[in-house]
């Protein structure tokens, strides 16, 4: 079905459809190895999607589609509709996003206050959280 006569439902389904049918061909026996290929074929296709999805956005912006929100910040707790066409709608929710702590600002001042270096020196380790390390998996092709 093409995309551009099909009604909205049908067009969800054909991306879907399309994209699921793209993909390494498994021809490999071992069963590990289609993991791998199929891991390294969806791995590929949302590098694209993702630079699609961004040069989609940016002209979206330029084309008055979706608001400059980098330049013009919506408030937090905004929920709208910002674009109601003949064939899509976008909405906007704005949340707020996680406080983060100066320490260094904040230990400068504290010792501008009094308190001892040795002493905010063990309080900052002492509460001081070492999550484990971002796991970064990169697949790449075998080259013969």
């Amino acid at each position: 079905m093409p995309l551009d006569t099909a009604k909205p439902a049908g067009v969800t389904d054909a991306i879907a459809e399309a994209f699921t049918a793209i993909g390494y061909p498994n021809e490999s026996r071992n069963a590990r190895d289609r993991l791998a290929e199929e891991y390294w074929s969806a791995s590929l296709l949302s590098r694209f999607a993702d630079a699609r999805r961004e040069k989609a956005k940016k002209a979206a912006v330029t084309g008055g589609v979706l608001p400059d929100h980098l330049t013009h910040p919506y408030p937090v707790g905004t929920s709208e509709t910002i674009y109601a066409g003949a064939t899509v709608t976008i909405n906007l929710k704005v949340v707020p996003q996680a406080d983060r702590l100066n320490t260094a600002a904040l230990v400068a001042d504290l010792q501008k206050a009094g308190v001892k270096p040795a002493l905010l020196k063990r309080l900052v380790k002492k509460h001081t959280e070492t999550f484990g390390g971002a796991h970064i998996f990169t697949a790449s092709l075998v080259t013969l």
